[in-house]
């Protein structure tokens, strides 16, 4: 379970994502409770690091909790973690899983074929819940679209490219957007670890591997950073339900600069 899965059955909408000052009183009072059935007490948090600044008040517990009180904290991201709660704290990283574990779950557990296991366990990249939050969404072809998206962005051909943005890419809906998106951002990544000369990590069918090692030849790595960082911008507004054609637009015209004109935009090292 994601954390916008959750949101979505809260009905969150756009607000945002925080354990606020109560639920920290609250984990308090409940500790500081006697066991009564078990012998230790455990609390395991999901997602500490929007405890932001009210993370404050558990600091006191955390670092001399309550005999046989356990605290397991189940982050994403650690640098979003306050440090005061990381120097207080045990650090357990868990690796991603492998691009063929994932596959082989999906073609065992999933019934998917070879292809289709392969093509949602490269956009999943290593994450389980995403690759079967992908078998939810309707199939597109991703790489054909992204493909011809790109022709048309470096050519700066731009009456086809208005014309994929509004009758591809604006019609696919929300989540398949997102996917596509997540699936445009990896891309990006194996050209560049095709470019550091690490081509031994690149795990792409034929023609995949085709294009990013001929798209890796002709741009440099400022260009494939910049496009990566203005995809991950577009996935956040697409998930607070930007206006989908205008916004793929934009991002459309921004890479064209990027590509065609070589120019970035302000704040970025320019060619």
């Amino acid at each position: 379970m994601g954390l916008e899965y959750w949101r979505n059955q809260l009905d969150a909408d756009n607000k945002q994502v925080n354990i606020n000052i109560a639920e920290a009183h609250s984990i308090i009072k409940k500790l500081s409770l006697k066991a009564f059935e078990a012998e230790y007490k455990v609390l395991i948090m999901w997602l500490p690091e929007y405890l932001d600044t009210q993370g404050n008040a558990l600091l006191k517990l955390i670092e001399e909790p309550p005999e046989k009180t356990l605290f397991i904290l189940v982050a994403e991201n650690q640098d979003k973690i306050l440090n005061t709660i990381i120097s207080r704290t045990q650090l357990v990283k868990i690796k991603k899983l492998d691009h063929t574990e994932v596959a082989q779950y999906l073609k065992t557990a999933q019934h998917l074929s070879d292809q289709e296991a392969s093509e949602i366990a490269f956009i999943a990249d290593g994450n389980l819940q995403e690759a079967l939050n992908q078998l939810n969404t309707q199939t597109n072809n991703h790489f054909g679209i992204l493909v011809n998206w790109l022709r048309f962005i470096v050519s700066d051909a731009g009456t086809n490219m208005i014309s994929l943005v509004e009758e591809d890419l604006s019609k696919m809906g929300r989540e398949n957007q997102k996917s596509f998106l997540f699936y445009a951002i990896n891309m990006m990544r194996q050209i560049i670890l095709i470019k550091e000369g690490l081509s031994s990590l690149v795990f792409l069918p034929a023609k995949e591997l085709d294009f990013v090692q001929k798209f890796a030849v002709h741009y440099s790595i400022e260009q494939i950073e910049e496009t990566i960082n203005l995809f991950e911008e577009t996935h956040y507004f697409v998930e607070r339900n930007a206006n989908p054609k205008i916004l793929f637009l934009d991002l459309s015209l921004q890479l064209t600069l990027i590509y065609k004109y070589k120019t970035f935009p302000k704040g970025t090292q320019y060619i």
